[in-house]
């Protein structure tokens, strides 16, 4: 029997919450099979693991899920053409895209060559005067500077016109890139994408460092079938740091391979291989034991300051660095760049939020413009609002009669669409994006024309879109009942990501007790289970409440109120213990 028909409860936050579905019958089989916690196999089934996947799953070996990168189209092409030009000493260089992906697929190549001993270069273009993939002026600038074979990671499966420009101007390009690519490949020696069109491979759901990773094992193939073992490298296991890295930071599924890069990776990490890494684990004061939330929220937002406030190619360089002193130099101003970006952040989320607060609290999306508005940030504001007020967000900035903006959306609505059909209705200069999330370029006499046209088509998915809007929680747990030992337990699982997301708990009748804010807008408090005569509490947190619907609720020190839950470990003074993060807030 499937508990499928389990309640929905709604929250403070407007959300709509409900207990993953498990099949008893499947949990009662799971059980005979494990020794792990209940509580952890239901975990398994919601996440829609098979009996005979467990094992594998609890413990992912690269030898499991490794494919072979030839299946790829234009692998092999790639290899080859890629050796054949190492052994005329042509000169290489990277294009890479300037997020954190972007980064580390440019530093592998730049890494690999080295091992080689072929040095090349890194291009990383200006998020805010070049904008992404390949331009025409940074090719022939390549070009001027002797560079005979461009590799491009992370972009290139639709920059057309400048590789129709790099062909007329002699230079050779080798695309590698993991974005949906169009109808026509451009122009190049090679495309090897697994979201190509024509590609038939299962491994679409790879991000650039992962397609990257598998080039590079072609090569090593390549070389060794030609007896160029002195160039053969052994060591391309060490470089799965990076490609972890570049897995949680691209926010791709964790399942399959890239479970196993991330697993695998992150023993790399420990192992301290990568300098760069190193170093900005350093500045960044990071001692404890890593695991994917430092990846995605310590390492990778330093990472990407660069693209988004400073130099970018200031990511790249630290992952490529073999000189420990500058690399501690690159990490710091990669830290400066961070928090210079917290800083512009916070200034414009709290002008962001009240805007929707006061002007759009009735409609479905939210749309906010404002004056030359830092492009770097925009998209963390869109995802930021989007998670406020749990409906599609759009975040404008406009500068010189132009606008460019950022896009967000829910589970219900596809934004990719709605930007793609506004281009079409000729309301945009330009325009793509996906489900979830979208950009755009309009002019600044059409902002309340595409801002009707967005709501129109908004409509047309029923004003009830949001009831039907579902998270889920993962089990019930008592206040008593949060543990170190259950936080290990939960640990078996990991890591988390997307398609494997950080385990939600529904905590039934809790009090909150000496709530209290701390650093500047966190809320920090004690939560007990209501009427126990225990006198046990655990701490918890909630981050950025104040002024929201859940810092209103739990500054009142409620009694006899439900949370939505994850579970940490707060580390002081040598003590360790559990601690809540407070989600969401269900009042009886």
């Amino acid at each position: 029997m499937s508990n499928d028909r389990a309640d929905i409860y709604k929250s403070v936050k407007n959300r709509r919450w409900q207990k993953y579905p498990v099949d008893d019958s499947l949990l009662s089989y799971f059980q005979n099979q494990s020794d792990l916690h209940p509580i952890i196999l239901e975990m398994l089934i919601s996440r829609g693991v098979e009996a005979d996947e467990l094992n594998k799953y609890i413990d992912p070996k690269l030898r499991d899920y490794l494919p072979d990168p030839d299946h790829l189209l234009d692998m092999s092409k790639a290899a080859n053409f890629i050796v054949d030009s190492i052994c005329a000493s042509k000169e290489f260089a990277v294009f890479g895209d300037y997020d954190v992906d972007g980064a580390c697929a440019s530093a592998l190549l730049k890494n690999f060559f080295s091992l080689l001993g072929h040095e090349i270069e890194i291009y990383i273009p200006d998020r805010i005067r070049e904008g992404y993939g390949p331009n025409i002026e940074a090719l022939r600038k390549l070009k001027a500077q002797n560079i005979d074979v461009v590799i491009t990671v992370d972009c290139g499966a639709v920059a057309y016109e400048a590789l129709n420009e790099a062909k007329q101007i002699g230079l050779d390009v080798v695309v590698v890139d993991h974005h949906i690519g169009g109808e026509v490949l451009p122009e190049a020696v090679a495309v090897v994408n697994p979201n190509r069109v024509d590609e038939k491979s299962e491994y679409g759901y790879l991000c650039a460092g992962g397609v990257v990773f598998l080039l590079l094992i072609s090569i090593n193939k390549v070389l060794k079938a030609r007896g160029l073992k002195h160039l053969q490298t052994q060591d391309l296991l060490s470089m799965l740091d990076l490609v972890a890295l570049s897995t949680i930071c691209d926010v791709v599924p964790l399942k399959g391979l890239n479970r196993a890069f991330v697993s695998q990776g992150i023993k790399v990490i420990e192992a301290g291989t990568n300098i760069g890494i190193k170093a900005l684990k350093q500045i960044a004061n990071l001692k404890d034991e890593i695991d994917a939330y430092h990846l995605g929220f310590i390492l990778g937002p330093r990472i990407n300051a660069g693209g988004r406030v400073g130099d970018a190619n200031l990511g790249a360089n630290l992952l490529s660095s073999t000189d420990f002193n500058q690399a501690i130099d690159i990490a710091r101003q990669l830290d400066m760049h961070n928090h210079e970006r917290k800083a512009i952040e916070t200034s414009l989320i709290d002008e962001a939020t009240k805007q929707v607060a006061r002007e759009q609290r009735d409609k479905n999306f939210a749309y906010v413009v404002g004056s030359d508005w830092h492009l770097g940030v925009i998209g963390i504001l869109a995802g930021r609002l989007k998670e406020t007020f749990n409906k599609p967000s759009i975040v404008i900035t406009v500068s010189d009669r132009l606008g460019k903006a950022s896009c967000r959306s829910v589970k219900s609505i596809n934004i990719g669409d709605i930007i793609h059909k506004a281009k079409e209705n000729n309301l945009l200069v330009a325009g793509g994006g996906h489900a979830m999330a979208a950009g755009f370029t309009v002019e600044s006499d059409k902002i309340d024309e595409l801002s009707e046209f967005i709501e129109s088509e908004i409509a047309k998915f029923g004003g009830d879109f949001l009831d039907k809007e579902i998270d889920n929680f993962d089990s019930e747990l008592s206040a008593t009942s949060i543990t170190v030992d259950l936080y290990q337990e939960i640990q078996k699982i990991g890591p988390f990501g997307s398609d494997n997301p950080q385990p939600k708990f529904y905590l039934r009748n809790v009090d909150i007790i000496n709530a209290k804010i701390i650093g500047g807008d966190h809320i920090s408090c004690s939560v007990t289970d209501s009427n126990a005569r225990t006198g046990k509490f655990v701490r918890a947190v909630s981050f950025r409440a104040i002024s929201s619907p859940i810092g209103e609720v739990l500054l009142r020190n409620p009694k006899n109120i439900n949370l939505i839950v994850q579970i940490s470990l707060n580390k002081w003074n040598g003590n360790i213990s559990a601690e809540l993060n407070i989600q969401d807030i269900i009042l009886n």
